[in-house]
């Protein structure tokens, strides 16, 4: 995979230097590490006035952290303009809480622009840590961001892990109009709601559209009603459960 990456790199991608909007999309392929640094470094690179870029590595078991450190540091943090960056890296098995800090490090700090930011990092080792350098090394330095997705599923994700991701980096983005939260799997109970609603969203005051998905926690029907009411309280009234 990696030839077939050099060739549409340096035969193409490079030299399409007005190029506004990149999708990529590789899932189930043979795709490695190699092949990221040179889709980054020879391709992504040389794009200075891209605005929107959306990638999907679904499945690909040859991407672990160090590939996803050299998309971000040698590709997406030069691409300044970006306003939109999806993420698509589900049953990626070895992408972990170190691959995620890169992609908040060298990558989402370095793009002031953006405004709609979609992840999908699913079947994962990512763990609480994880959650925290989200919110406080990546999610922190995105002022403007309008739009946000978070889809993660990890058996190693707790409250405690979301609590921080809330308080260091979401309550920071008033800009925010719509938010999409997806966690499978993960260890989650009652209590992250309250800590959603009085360390994350009583701060975006412009939000209009929530969305969230807790599928096979331990979150009951109770604290999901009881959710609702104090949102209603904050003046949220378009709720989706």
């Amino acid at each position: 995979m990696g030839d077939e990456l050099n060739i549409l790199c340096n035969k193409g991608i490079r030299n399409l230097t007005l190029l506004t909007s990149l999708a990529l999309y590789f899932p189930s392929t043979y795709i490695s590490d190699e092949g990221l640094q040179v889709l980054a470094s020879k391709g992504i690179r040389n794009l200075p006035g891209l605005t929107s870029l959306a990638l999907d590595f679904g499945c690909c078991q040859g991407i672990t952290d160090q590939g996803l450190k050299k998309l971000c540091s040698e590709g997406i943090k030069y691409c300044t303009s970006l306003t939109s960056l999806a993420l698509n890296f589900s049953a990626c098995w070895f992408i972990s809480d170190k691959g995620l800090s890169s992609l908040c490090c060298e990558g989402l700090r370095y793009l002031p622009s953006l405004q709609s930011l979609t992840l999908y990092i699913i079947n994962s080792e990512i763990t609480d840590e994880g959650m925290r350098e989200l919110g406080s090394q990546g999610l922190r330095y995105l002022g403007s961001l309008k739009n946000l997705i978070i889809n993660f599923t990890s058996l190693n994700i707790s409250d405690q892990g979301l609590k921080k991701m809330f308080c260091e980096g979401l309550k920071y983005l008033t800009s925010l109009r719509s938010l999409t939260l997806s966690f499978t799997f993960s260890r989650i109970t009652d209590d992250l709601l309250n800590s959603l609603c009085y360390e994350g969203i009583r701060n975006l005051t412009l939000l209009r559209r929530l969305t969230l998905e807790f599928i096979f926690s331990k979150i009951t029907n109770a604290a999901f009603k009881n959710f609702s009411k104090v949102l209603r309280y904050f003046g949220f009234h378009q709720i989706e459960e």
